[in-house]
């Protein structure tokens, strides 16, 4: 007995494949990405210091960005557009404040520095640190997963009910 089969639509399971790899990064990646990125930019904005002026609170901002290669990043942190005016030393000299520039040495502290005269008397004491964005991270990291893992599964899901369906289409 001699049996034939002629198998069809392999190139279209093939470009239905690559198709669901880029949705599934420009799209489910991207979405519990963000998702789960709230849940730390939240945690580090309630336990960034005020300061003076507010503005390290205000400037905590999240960025998801795909890369070429597809990779899919979240950067979670003070603002480069977050700036304000403030008199820091309280003689009436106005400054540009910028968060960016001082989270780390907030996040880290500062060691002191200098001596001068014969006692050798410290020029500042610096600053002790005050940790806000590990402990953050720490504090959120199991609750991040989980919420990237319950927006992905379905997000996966959904691109992949809208591949089928488009190669359906052209296959009939």
């Amino acid at each position: 007995m001699k049996v034939s089969a002629k198998i069809t639509g392999f190139k279209q399971l093939k470009l239905a494949a690559v198709d669901l790899q880029s949705q599934i990064e420009r799209g489910a990646m991207r979405d519990a990405l963000t998702k789960a990125a709230r849940l730390i930019t939240a945690a580090i904005r309630r336990n960034a210091p005020k300061g003076a002026t507010g503005l390290l609170k205000k400037s905590i901002r999240q960025k998801v960005v795909t890369s070429a290669r597809g990779n899919v990043r979240a950067y979670i942190g003070p603002s480069n557009n977050v700036s304000g005016q403030a008199d820091l030393l309280g003689n009436g000299h106005i400054v540009t404040v910028r968060p960016v520039k001082y989270a780390h040495l907030v996040e880290f502290g500062t060691k002191s520095r200098g001596s001068y005269g014969r006692k050798g008397e410290k020029v500042t004491p610096g600053n002790a640190p005050r940790p806000f964005m590990r402990p953050a991270y720490e504090q959120t990291k199991a609750a991040t997963v989980i919420a990237y893992k319950d927006g992905l599964v379905p997000g996966i899901e959904r691109a992949a009910r809208k591949i089928k369906k488009r190669t359906l289409k052209s296959l009939t």
